[in-house]
């Protein structure tokens, strides 16, 4: 070639690249420890420019992998942060370059060796080929970065080992690939029992991390149901007060209403039928349901002043105090059941609310029936879904009641007939 010195520089600014990208990519999740430490990988990266100028590189002595692992070497001891994260994104970084080669293999050997033949001068400038794919990468990496701050060291750890895992595959599968002769059977076996060794592995690992993952998403599921209920309670503790302060206005003017009262009787008795039945009906919005059973009592109270307001028709059947459920489980219950079946009423005409809580000698038992639209009732697999927005919170709130009643080894069923949407829970004495 005439450029061989153009060349010389063009091929070690191509390999610099991939060690510059090794550098910068993990340096989007960790900082530098020191200046004089990355003073040590500058040194080591004049080094590697000026033995390629003088055509004594690394790859022409050693393997380029020893090159690669003494740049590891470097970067974890100049990254601080978790030692796993810091071997993760190294090989991660590693991984990539060796995409970016064989990217550039492919395009160079197949495309324009036998599709598009070209002049090697030509060739040699598909070597900016590799700094391109590089550069795109990491912008790419830069902008949908995902948020790991939040990962715990199991996690890490899990993703470090199948990173290695990987990695190792991959050379394994270079190396065998020209120097394994597997027309030699114990070459053969061996190479058998090192791809299942490795199979079997790579199964172990996603099994521990599933398992960790399923342990943490319990976690946040019951932190979500928690945030759900104290949610809950807060609404709930609003309505009660509002129905609180409609009867202390009752009470306030208890006294006019009596004195006009007797003041009707005197002059018209007519009229003050009519005043008594008008009285009635502010009562009535305010309906009182009494029982022994604080918490329960409240819950009714609360959801029975907003089926009032929103004009439906309720009637409760009150034989038993369920002494037996915590204040919790009765508002996770009531409290989902009856959100749900009043907004039921929303899409029907005849709106229509019943409570039932009754007692045997064996069982508790809780029936809660409401007119539906059978259009926005889904059933699959024995489960009755809402078609409505917000399903996923519909979802978890009858989860959370299921999970309530199985604490007390009670039965959690819904049902539909012609008129009414049923749901019936039997909870055992």
């Amino acid at each position: 070639m005439e450029y061989d010195f153009l060349i010389t520089i063009l091929i070690s600014i191509v390999n610099l690249s991939s060690f510059l990208y090794m550098y910068f990519f993990p340096k989007l999740s960790m900082e530098l420890k020191h200046k004089k430490i990355r003073g040590i990988y500058v040194v080591f990266v004049i080094l590697f420019m000026i033995y390629n100028l003088y055509e004594l590189t690394y790859y022409q002595v050693y393997s380029i992998e020893l090159e690669y692992s003494i740049l590891g070497c470097l970067m974890f001891i100049m990254l601080k942060g978790n030692v796993f994260k810091k071997i993760y994104y190294i090989i991660f970084s590693y991984v990539m370059t060796q995409l970016a080669e064989s990217i550039y293999i492919f395009i160079n050997n197949i495309i324009f060796q036998f599709i598009f033949p070209c002049d090697d001068d030509y060739l040699i400038l598909l070597e900016l080929l590799k700094p391109i794919i590089l550069v795109v990468a990491y912008k790419l990496f830069k902008k949908y970065k995902m948020d790991d701050d939040h990962m715990d060291n199991k996690e890490w750890f899990l993703f470090m080992i199948m990173a290695i895992f990987a990695a190792g595959f991959f050379e394994y599968s270079v190396f065998a690939t020209w120097n394994i002769d597997l027309n030699d059977p114990l070459q053969y076996v061996i190479f058998n029992y090192v791809y299942t060794l490795f199979m079997v592995l790579m199964y172990m690992l996603f099994y521990f991390y599933l398992r960790a993952m399923g342990k943490k998403n319990k976690i946040l599921f019951e932190t979500e149901r928690r945030l759900q209920t104290e949610e809950f309670n807060i609404k709930l503790h609003k309505q009660m007060e509002e129905a609180n302060e409609q009867n202390r206005k009752l009470r306030h003017d208890l006294k006019n209403h009596m004195l006009m009262i007797k003041n009707k009787i005197d002059h018209d008795p007519q009229e003050a039928n009519e005043y008594i039945e008008q009285l009635l009906g502010n009562v009535n919005n305010t309906t009182i349901i009494d029982g022994k059973n604080e918490a329960l009592i409240y819950i009714l109270n609360s959801k029975n002043a907003i089926m009032q307001e929103k004009g439906i028709s309720a009637k409760f059947i009150l034989q038993s105090d369920l002494d037996i459920i915590s204040e919790y489980d009765l508002t996770v219950i009531f409290g989902n059941l009856l959100d749900n079946a009043i907004e039921a009423q929303e899409h029907v005409e005849d709106k229509r609310i019943i409570v039932e809580i009754r007692e045997d000698k064996d069982f508790y038992y809780i029936r809660i029936k409401n007119h539906y639209d059978p259009a926005r009732i889904i059933k699959t697999n024995e489960v009755f879904k809402t078609s409505k927005e917000n399903k996923e919170q519909h979802g978890y709130g009858l989860k959370n009641v299921e999970e309530c009643v199985k604490r007390y080894h009670g039965i959690f069923q819904q049902e539909t007939d012609d008129y009414y949407f049923i749901s019936m829970i039997s909870i055992p004495k």
